[in-house]
């Protein structure tokens, strides 16, 4: 969500990771997006949607890391409910603050 700059003498990693790290804002798009059209939902399920509709490529989780930053910036929230994982245990359900 941060911009990055690199300055003109940086070594060629550091131009190679800033342009990495602007990609970020189109997964913070689409996930959003998924919420909006789909509700709330556990990280499982958000994983699902995304590769069900063939989206930009990505680990599941860097997805679940690009989650996590929307909720840290209070974007995406716990929705109070719960969801069981075929583990067993139990998850939370995120949705749009």
């Amino acid at each position: 969500m941060n911009t990055v700059n690199t300055r003109t003498l940086d070594p060629q990693t550091s131009h190679a990771a800033a342009r990495s790290v602007t990609g970020l804002a189109e997964s913070y798009r689409i996930i959003m997006d998924l919420f909006r059209a789909h509700g709330p939902m556990n990280d499982v399920n958000l994983i699902a949607k995304w590769r069900k509709l063939g989206l930009k490529a990505a680990s599941d989780s860097g997805i679940r890391s690009r989650r996590s930053e929307l909720a840290a910036t209070g974007l995406v929230v716990d929705s109070g409910d719960r969801q069981k994982m075929d583990s067993g245990r139990m998850s939370i359900v995120w949705d749009i603050a």
